[in-house]
């Protein structure tokens, strides 16, 4: 080779020079993948990386211990799935990083899916439906709580063939039971001085609770006495005469009720007047009078 530009690579560059500019391009290499189940490794490894190794995720990785290039850490700690790539940076030496070890965490780009895809949570124990997308988070929560007097129970199960066993709530909404008393039965009987029957009620939120009986004794009044009086009034007749009662009523418990009432008896022909026994008439013929 003649002119300016003679010479072999090896009097151009060095072995050091070549290793380096190689060790630059940092070119991604794929190494496997990563995975608790069915993986290359189990978890991303901590020696003998180079810049740019790459592994892909098959399912949930553990992100304990490993450190991310911020801020995609936060993403890898919100959970991985398959597809997602795992980037190793840092400082080489000699093609191997020797410090400053990180891991740029990529996800798939499927990820977004997981936010609009819902499934159903039910807790029949507080009737509650909850609705979630598949990153755990709740986008609606039904929560069904008796009122006043209700009783609310509730069963999981499914609608259609194929749906999760807990993918529909029936919510069985009652009348709860309502407790009542009664003091004591009703008696009734003809022609009794007393007699049992109703004497109050207890009401709660609209619901008779307690029947109170009690025994009534009607009050009774009694005639409390007659006084007759004779009067005579002028007449054509002869004899004229009259007798005049009047009655006073008292109730069972010796008070005096309502205004004497008077009763008079008379007659032109028969003498009327007071009997000789307290409240009685005494009634006469007169001879010569008829």
């Amino acid at each position: 080779m003649t002119g300016g530009n003679s010479g072999t690579a090896g009097s151009i560059y060095s072995k050091t020079e070549i290793d380096n500019m190689l060790n630059g391009l940092n070119g991604m290499n794929f190494k496997g993948t990563v995975g608790s189940t069915g993986a290359t490794v189990t978890a991303l490894p901590s020696a003998n990386v180079s810049v740019g190794d790459v592994y892909v995720a098959v399912g949930n990785v553990s992100t304990s211990g490993v450190n991310f290039v911020s801020p995609t850490g936060d993403a890898a700690a919100a959970g991985t799935r398959t597809g997602d790539m795992f980037v190793a940076t840092g400082t080489e030496t000699d093609g191997v990083i020797t410090s400053g070890l990180a891991w740029v965490y990529i996800p798939a780009g499927n990820d977004s899916s997981d936010a609009y895809t819902y499934s159903s949570v039910i807790t029949t124990a507080t009737n509650t439906l909850r609705i979630e997308n598949l990153e755990n988070n709740a986008v609606a929560v039904l929560n069904l709580t008796a009122g006043t007097d209700m009783a609310i129970s509730s069963a999981a199960g499914k609608d259609l063939i194929g749906d999760p066993d807990n993918s529909k709530m029936t919510t069985t909404i009652s009348h709860a039971t309502i407790t009542s008393t009664t003091s004591a039965p009703a008696t009734l009987s003809n022609k009794a001085a007393s007699f049992s029957g109703v004497k109050s009620l207890t009401l709660s939120n609209g619901h008779v609770t307690n029947v109170e009986y009690d025994t009534f004794t009607p009050v009774i009044y009694e005639l409390d006495e007659i006084n007759v009086t004779t009067t005579v009034t002028a007449t054509t007749a002869s004899p004229a005469s009259a007798a005049r009662a009047s009655f006073s009523v008292k109730d069972d418990a010796g008070s005096s009720q309502l205004t004497p009432a008077n009763l008079t008896i008379s007659s032109s022909s028969i003498a009327v007047s007071a009997g000789s026994t307290t409240g009685t008439f005494q009634m006469d013929l007169v001879w010569g009078e008829f």
